[in-house]
């Protein structure tokens, strides 16, 4: 009876948090297709450098306390409240270091709006601590159908706020208020659904919730180290490139993320708290784990190759025809997406299922000594396309150095030739078959100027490739999985 309430737990978290990356991907695709056609390339720069700054003082802001929260099987009321005001009192410390940095940014970028864009973009770190922890509980409670409209709705109403301020010419402004709106809406609805079950009590001690920072401080600092090794391409193009090839950088590598991340965040809340209950079962933890990467390892590969195929059509669509001379750009940054989106994957739920953020942490050392040089290397010697293809390369080159440094020190009888296994076929498919649709598509562009029908009809070949192929394995896997 267990099992098959676990099993209608990961089949039901599985499609309520598929659905809601559907959506949300579609919306945020819809949101930045729109304004592309409004703002400036220049804007799309800016805020990125922003997002970076933000993103990376929202690492310290949470300081592990969600990978706390959802290694515990049981956590006290004033525990949880703890954790939940000491959160809260460090994003409005962060916020004042910030916002107090800003001239800096401005000096440095030689940029004067950072001076306003940085602190009002920064009340982000505010607004996000609110309902950060809430959204874990629900996380931890298999709670995904509500997350998942929690994520929809607050993305929807984002995205109507970003195109009607854009549309009555507000600029890169409306990309500043839809960011906040995203945030304000997912705290507000995660309180307002959340707060009944987990009320909070006036309460910190830092000496009763020691021993749940200590697990969140590992993964605090791979997260720090992991989001700089990650992210530095924007710093360095920033400095040596225009802000509009910047822009262009951004909202390229902003899309081949989008699937990256949407993925991620599918199987951290889905498959992370299912195989924290199996790491006693070694040999069954090991099987499912297998099963799991070849499944995300063909998902992968099956959307990232049609981003390849059709590139220019892809960029056409979402973001106008000045955005076609950038497809080598998309299909070189897509590869380097399959290998880091299936590197992440793995990493995400050996990590935090089994609580060894220490592995985690020395991982992302090594990711932090050595991407900054391939993407230095890159960016001297072609620019936009040498970052690119340096990044591509470095994310081939890592995905098995991490089993040697992470995977074996958890599951020690896994071989190099069981994680090659798990992942070859839908890589080999792709490899084989991207010459021949390459000179289809190709071909098909000599009857077909639209590029809908081009996209349409390369998702339909490479789908009936894939499921002819592969179809029988994955559903059998799939399976080996309940």
């Amino acid at each position: 009876m267990l099992n098959l309430k676990k099993n209608n737990s990961f089949v039901g978290g599985t499609l309520w948090t598929t659905s809601s990356f559907i959506v949300v991907s579609l919306v945020y695709i819809l949101r930045i297709a729109v304004l592309t056609r409004y703002l400036d390339k220049d804007s799309f720069g800016l805020v990125a450098i922003v997002l970076f700054v933000l993103g990376f003082t929202n690492i310290f802001a949470d300081l592990g306390v969600s990978t706390s929260l959802l290694s515990q099987s049981e956590i006290s009321k004033k525990e949880y409240s703890s954790l939940y005001w000491g959160s809260f009192g460090l994003s409005i410390i962060l916020y004042v270091v910030i916002a107090c940095s800003s001239p800096i940014f401005a000096m440095v970028y030689e940029q004067e709006i950072f001076n306003i864009l940085i602190p009002v973009m920064g009340i982000d770190l505010i607004v996000a601590s609110i309902g950060r922890q809430f959204a874990v509980f629900k996380q931890k409670q298999l709670k995904f159908k509500q997350l998942a409209i929690i994520k929809i709705v607050s993305e929807v109403v984002s995205m109507a706020v970003a195109i009607a301020l854009a549309i009555n010419g507000f600029g890169i402004w409306s990309l500043v208020v839809s960011l906040l709106t995203t945030s304000a809406m997912n705290s507000l609805l995660n309180i307002a659904l959340g707060y009944k079950d987990h009320p909070l009590i006036w309460y910190f001690s830092y000496k009763e919730t020691k021993h749940l920072y200590r697990i969140g401080f590992y993964q605090t600092g791979a997260q720090v180290l992991d989001y700089i090794s990650s992210q530095i391409d924007i710093l360095i193009l920033g400095k040596l490139l225009p802000m509009s090839d910047m822009g262009v950088y951004s909202v390229i590598k902003n899309l081949v993320l989008r699937v990256y991340v949407s993925i991620n965040q599918i199987v951290t809340k889905v498959a992370v708290p299912l195989f924290s209950k199996l790491y006693n079962d070694q040999e069954l933890f090991k099987s499912k784990y297998l099963n799991v990467v070849s499944v995300l390892t063909a998902i992968n590969c099956f959307i990232y190759f049609v981003m390849i195929i059709t590139a220019e059509e892809i960029l056409e669509v979402f973001y106008g025809k000045s955005y076609l001379q950038y497809g080598s750009i998309l299909a070189i940054l897509c590869i380097w997406g399959v290998f880091s989106s299936i590197l992440n994957c793995i990493s995400v739920i050996i990590v935090l299922s089994t609580g060894r953020t220490d592995l985690g942490f020395k991982w992302t050392q090594y990711r932090l000594i050595l991407n900054p040089v391939f993407i230095v290397i890159g960016a001297f010697m072609g620019g936009i396309i040498g970052v690119a293809i340096s990044q591509a390369v470095y994310s081939i080159l890592t995905i098995f150095f991490y089993r040697e440094v992470v995977i074996k020190k958890i599951i020690h009888d896994i071989t190099s030739a069981e994680l090659f296994k798990s992942i070859y076929k839908p890589l080999v498919i792709c490899i084989l078959c991207f010459p021949l649709l390459l000179v289809f598509n190709s071909w098909l562009k000599g009857f077909s100027v639209n590029p809908y029908i081009n996209i349409s009809i390369n998702m339909f070949l490479s789908l009936i490739v894939f499921t002819f192929l592969l179809g029988k394995q994955m559903k059998m896997k799939i399976k080996a999985l309940k």
